[in-house]
């Protein structure tokens, strides 16, 4: 990956973390619709689950994005 790649990453990653705390917060003030900010960011990347999606499925999807984060945080394990 290079330095251009990984800048737009760290972008990427950045809005879909600020549409989250965005939806959180709307959830919070009871908005009608919170999940909008969050289905905005997916629908731009092409990234809406598949109408019927079993949300543990998606998230089973995660894990080893999340174990990987897990080891980059932790140097002396690997």
């Amino acid at each position: 990956m290079n330095q251009t790649q990984a800048a737009l990453l760290v972008a990427e990653h950045a809005e879909l973390l600020a549409a989250a705390r965005a939806a959180v917060a709307a959830a919070e003030r009871d908005e009608p619709d919170p999940l909008v900010h969050v289905r905005h960011v997916l629908t731009a990347h092409d990234q809406m689950p598949a109408p019927g999606a079993h949300p543990a499925q998606l998230l089973a999807q995660a894990l080893p994005t999340a174990h990987l984060q897990a080891l980059i945080r932790t140097p002396e394990t690997v």
